[in-house]
This record gives C-alpha cells, sequence and structure tokens, in this order.
C-alpha cells in the first residue's frame, strides 16, 4: 500500500479528534455514572452480505472473535522472523536427523550378526564424518558471508534479507549440521561386542550415505552460490517477490460486484478518535479483514491513518475510529494488532519496497566508482515489467463498504488511495537523474515508458508516463551534446507521445502532458 506521506498520495481530509495531540495530559479514569457506549459492546445481528475489504465481491457475515485475527497476526510475524533466519529452517533439519540417528539405532536387534566394521572401526567412521562436516560448515559459512559482502558492496544492502531468505542455503546449513548431529547420536551408542549389545550397523550404514550424500550438496551449493551472486540474479528475484507483492496488493476486482457509493459528504467532520502507534518503526503489512470486522461489529468506521511501507512515530495516529469518546486500551490493542510495525520494510504487501530496491540498484551501478550501464538497464527492464502489471490492474477502493439487504451502504472502512502516478515516479526520477549523461539508459527508458503505456488505456495513466517523457527531454536538452544522440532521442521521444495518445483524447493529452509537471514520488524510502 502506498504510504500516505507524500504530496502525490489522494487521501481524505483527516481532523484530530480530542487526545489526537501526541504528549497530551493522561485521560481521566471514568466514573460510575458516565455512561457506557452501549452500541459497541451490543452483541450485533450478522449482516446478510458485505463488500470484502479487497476486492469489493460480497462475503459473509461478520466474525464474532475479533481476537482471532489478532493471533493469526501475531503467528505471521513470528513465521516471517522465523524464516528470515539463518538459523530455525537448519534447526528443523538438525532436530531430524537426531530422531533419524535414535530410530536406526534402535532398529538395531540384540545379538545380530554384524556384517559392517567392528567398534573400532565404526568410532574411527563415525568421527572422520562427524569431523569432516563442521570443516565443511565453517566452510559454508564463510562462502555465505562472503557472498553477502559482494551483495552489499556491488548492488544494495536492501538485498541481503533475500540472501538470508534464500531457502536452498538454509536446507544447506542444516544438511551438514544434520549430518554432524547424527554422526555424533550414532558414535554415543556403539559398544564394544562383549557389551552385549554391538554395533549399529543400520545407524552407521547411515552416516555413511549420508556423508556420501552431503558430497553433493556441497557441489551443488558452490554453483548456487555462483549463481546468487550474479546481478541477472539478484534483480530478477527482486523483481519477481514485488510482482508477487503486486498480485496480493492489487488484486483483479470482481465483475459482478457493485461499484462502491460515494464518500458521505460528513466524513471530515466526524468524531474522529486517534489510536496511536505502540512503537516506532516501518509499517510492514495491514489486515484490513480485521478493521473491516472491527467496525462491522460495533457500527462504526475505521480510518487507516499510515499505508505499508511508511515509518511511523511512536504516539502518532495510526488508525482513527468514529466514536463520540476515545477508545479504552482494549479496543485500542484490538486495533493496533492489525498492523505490524517493524525495524524495516518487508515485500509482503509492499510491492513499492521492491521498486526501491531495483532503483538502489541501478543508481549503484551508475555510480562513479561501479559504472556498470547494462546492470542499470536491466534494472530499467525489470521495473517496466512491475509498471505494466500495475498498470493492467484497477486501483483497489480507498473506501471499504458494508452492504446488507434492508439497509443503505454503509461505510466502514477508509484507507489511503493509491494511484498509478507515484509508482512511476519512484522508478523513474533518479534512474533518469543519475543517468542524465547516458543516452543509452536514455533510451531505455523511453523504451521502459512505451512498453508501460501500451498496456493501458487510462487517461491519468497514460499523462503521468507522458510527463517522464518531457523529464527526459529536459534532461536531453541538458546533458547531451552530441547532434547524433540527440536526433535519436528526440526521434525516439517523439515516437512514445505518438503511441501514449488515443484519437479520442489527443487534443486533452497533449496540452494536459505539456503544462502539468511532474510531482514528487511518495512511497516513501
Amino acid at each position: 500500500m502506498v504510504p500516505g506521506a507524500g504530496p502525490s498520495v489522494k487521501r481524505f481530509p483527516t481532523r484530530s479528534g480530542p487526545g489526537g495531540v501526541p504528549g497530551r495530559a493522561p485521560r481521566p479514569k471514568r466514573e460510575a455514572a458516565r455512561p457506557r457506549r452501549a452500541p459497541r459492546r451490543t452483541r450485533v445481528r450478522p449482516c446478510a452480505a458485505a463488500l470484502h475489504p479487497f476486492t469489493g465481491a460480497a462475503v459473509g457475515p461478520a466474525s464474532k472473535n475479533g481476537r482471532e485475527h489478532e493471533r493469526v497476526n501475531t503467528m505471521r510475524r513470528v513465521w516471517e522472523r522465523l524464516l528470515s533466519s539463518f538459523w530455525f529452517v537448519p534447526l528443523l533439519i538438525a532436530l531430524g536427523a537426531l530422531g533419524l540417528a535414535l530410530l536406526l539405532v534402535q532398529l538395531q536387534q540384540p545379538g545380530a550378526a554384524e556384517i559392517g566394521p567392528d567398534a573400532e572401526g565404526a568410532r574411527a567412521i563415525l568421527s572422520t564424518i562427524a569431523g569432516s562436516m563442521m570443516t565443511v560448515v565453517g566452510v559454508t559459512f564463510s562462502m555465505t558471508l562472503v557472498a553477502l559482502t559482494l551483495a552489499a558492496g556491488q548492488y544494495s544492502s536492501r538485498v541481503l534479507r533475500n540472501f538470508m531468505r534464500d531457502r536452498v542455503t538454509q536446507v544447506v546449513l542444516g544438511a551438514f549440521a544434520g549430518v554432524f548431529v547424527y554422526c555424533v547420536i550414532v558414535l554415543r551408542a556403539v559398544r564394544r561386542a562383549d557389551d552385549g549389545l554391538g554395533v549399529p550397523d543400520l545407524a552407521v550404514s547411515g552416516g555413511v550415505a549420508l556423508a556420501t550424500g552431503s558430497i553433493g550438496v556441497l557441489i551443488y551449493f558452490i554453483h548456487h552460490v555462483a549463481s546468487s551472486i550474479q546481478a541477472s540474479t539478484i534483480i530478477a528475484r527482486v523483481a519477481d517477490e514485488t510482482l508477487a507483492a503486486v498480485e496480493r496488493q492489487f488484486p483483479p476486482r470482481d465483475a459482478d460486484a457493485p461499484d462502491p457509493p460515494p464518500p458521505p459528504d460528513d466524513l471530515d467532520t466526524r468524531p474522529w478518535q486517534p489510536v496511536t502507534a505502540p512503537r516506532s518503526g516501518y509499517l510492514g503489512s495491514l489486515d484490513l479483514d480485521a478493521l473491516f470486522d472491527f467496525a462491522r461489529a460495533h457500527r462504526t468506521t475505521v480510518r487507516v491513518e499510515r499505508g505499508v511501507g511508511s515509518f511511523v512515530v511512536e504516539g502518532t495516529p495510526l488508525v482513527s475510529v468514529v466514536w463520540e469518546q476515545p477508545p479504552d486500551e482494549d479496543d485500542a490493542d484490538h486495533l493496533r494488532a492489525a498492523f505490524v510495525v517493524g525495524r524495516h520494510r518487508t515485500p509482503e504487501q509492499d510491492c513499492a519496497y521492491g521498486i526501491r530496491k531495483l532503483v538502489d540498484m541501478a543508481m549503484r551501478a551508475l555510480s562513479p566508482g561501479i559504472n556498470d550501464t547494462t546492470t542499470a538497464v536491466m534494472c530499467v527492464d525489470y521495473l517496466s515489467a512491475i509498471l505494466v502489471r500495475l498498470a493492467g490492474r484497477p486501483t483497489p477502493p480507498a473506501l471499504r463498504f458494508e452492504r446488507s439487504d434492508d439497509a443503505p451502504p454503509a461505510l466502514r472502512v477508509v484507507t489511503i488511495e493509491q494511484p498509478f502516478g507515484p509508482f512511476v515516479d519512484a522508478a523513474f526520477d533518479q534512474i533518469r537523474a543519475f543517468g542524465g549523461a547516458n543516452a543509452g539508459l536514455l533510451l531505455r527508458l523511453l523504451g521502459a515508458l512505451e512498453t508501460v503505456g501500451a498496456a493501458t488505456d487510462a487517461l491519468d495513466r497514460r499523462l503521468a508516463l507522458a510527463r517522464h517523457v518531457h523529464a527526459v527531454a529536459d534532461v536531453v536538452d541538458r546533458t547531451i551534446a552530441a547532434p547524433i544522440e540527440r536526433v535519436r532521442l528526440e526521434a525516439r521521444m517523439e515516437r512514445v507521445l505518438a503511441g501514449l495518445r488515443r484519437a479520442d483524447d489527443a487534443a486533452l493529452f497533449t496540452v494536459s502532458a505539456a503544462q502539468q509537471p511532474l510531482e514528487p514520488g511518495g512511497l516513501g524510502g
């Protein structure tokens, strides 16, 4: 979701209600005679149907237990943190190896004929495998750290999260650690023949088989590291992650869903009561279903004050609710549970963050110390693929209504509008500024604008692309001196503008594109 911090992001006006200013005096305790907010506590009859917060399609009755959303969000946060760590998956594999070792040792029947090495030979084999695995684990960690260092220095520190979430690296580390744990457990079970237990031949043979398979795992890991640090692989992974976020953030609208009603006239004058952020950090995700169910259950309206990807400060408004009095702590915690605030941005619901990472890699490639135009052009190519996907998707509605058979539509959730223009600005503004004197990069930017323009017929989106064509023209006038390059760029600009025009709005398109300046992007850092 596009953060609502920039001037190019449209949103509905806000008005701080009582208690909306940070640093206010504490609210006095309730007295016994103070009336309760009965409508908020009364059990309400579930509505027959409602509009889904994302798609506008009809959904079933409201959830009776809003705490379910809080539990789901908490589990989701924990699961994402575990998957982003280097230790979780290896720990699971090591525990599995421990269980396998205990199982194979128990399968050894007392007094069974020994077909493998004696006790001393088994100890030597298992000790050698265990020591070798610890050496390989150290080498694997070293290779991983080298890859992380190269990626952070060559591309951007923001791509490190992609390496840490790499499932191949986690599984390889777990495989080597698991073989070590397996050998240690089986080594403990090896006894001399006169002890009456003998050597667990099946378990020892399993250790040899695991060690043999680890050789193939090591070879594959070396190949994987060599491939993963290539620019094309890193850029493609970031783009795939961003395209998946676009699918989640901009779902196709149901053709059978009715159009939402216009916003109420008294929206900005309602008694909005703010709920402040519990901590400072980046808003990683937002559960609109939880807010929608909360508003339905309490027959009120909830307004989102900060968009996904924006930085929130502790004590500032995070969400507001229409009530005559400020919400109590229980309701405030319920509303805060729909927001995930962390130390860094995440791509799950923030496709602007993926655009930001690609732009960072392009600018790093264009820096004088690296001067890698090819990598920058690849970033522009994948940015155009993301914008094409965005251009073909409808903007999610900023107003979420509840519908029922016996009542007019009721506004339940107000979110921040996500126009197409700021995404284009975030993708191309800084690249155009950094590569102003690079004629090849400017040609590729024009090609990307032409490709994105062919994917949409919306006038406002084509105008946003045309403004970037005019911005490229300004850069050409200021930085390109060679006549042959200027002629080539000017011819390409004319072709792009001709492709953006349509017969039914050619006059409006030309005037608007020439007169309306570019607005600064509002997608956050």
